[in-house]
């Protein structure tokens, strides 16, 4: 039988809120085990632009795995497993980015890992609501290893993205640098070295 847990606000217990523009909601919580789903009522005032759902919470393996999906009547609109687009997200945390979101109702759902939903519609489940599909333990543990903790952080923002470049793009970009520093040559460094020198003795 499926298990659902209804989340609670950081601030209260409240089912539903209200979102307007460029604001950013905060949603916490625990999940029991990676076989339940948590069920998060949002309501939004009025339209958002750039509208992101992520979370950051698996904080390096600390948390469990965390797969986020949103809803509206019944259909899903996205779903993400791993995806680290805004600050404090580590690798294995979820990030959905929708350009437009009508004003209305919607439902954002919370699984751990691999407990996707079965399909484009939410009457299908999820993976785990079959026994005969093996879950992980409770909490995510790897047998005989480490027992990740049940603990999700969940935020609602639109606005502007900011740019979290990835780790792989930062090292191409600073060994591109420094090959454009070595064709330079000793010449071009000359140039520029001998300047700053200058200054420098001109501020002494």
């Amino acid at each position: 039988m499926k298990q659902t847990v209804l989340a609670a606000f950081a601030a209260g217990s409240m089912a539903f809120c209200a979102v307007g523009q460029a604001e950013t909601l905060e949603f916490e919580g625990t999940i029991p085990s990676n076989r339940d789903v948590v069920r998060l009522p949002l309501t939004l005032s009025t339209d958002l632009t750039n509208a992101v759902l992520w979370t950051d919470s698996f904080q390096n393996g600390l948390h469990f795995d965390p797969i986020v999906a949103l809803w509206r009547d019944g259909v899903l609109l996205g779903q993400n497993d791993d995806h680290m687009l805004m600050p404090g997200q580590t690798v294995y945390d979820s990030s959905l980015l929708f350009g437009h979101l009508d004003a209305g109702t919607y439902l954002v759902t919370i699984a751990g890992y691999a407990n996707f939903a079965n399909g484009e519609l939410l009457g299908s489940g999820f993976r785990y609501d079959d026994p005969v599909v093996e879950a992980n333990p409770l909490n995510n543990c790897v047998p005989g290893g480490d027992c990740p903790g049940n603990y999700w952080h969940l935020n609602l923002s639109d606005g502007p993205i900011p740019q979290v470049p990835e780790p792989a793009a930062s090292a191409l970009w600073v060994a591109g640098l420094g090959l454009l520093a070595l064709r330079a040559g000793r010449g071009a460094f000359r140039r520029i070295a001998q300047p700053l020198a200058w200054r420098a003795r001109c501020s002494g």
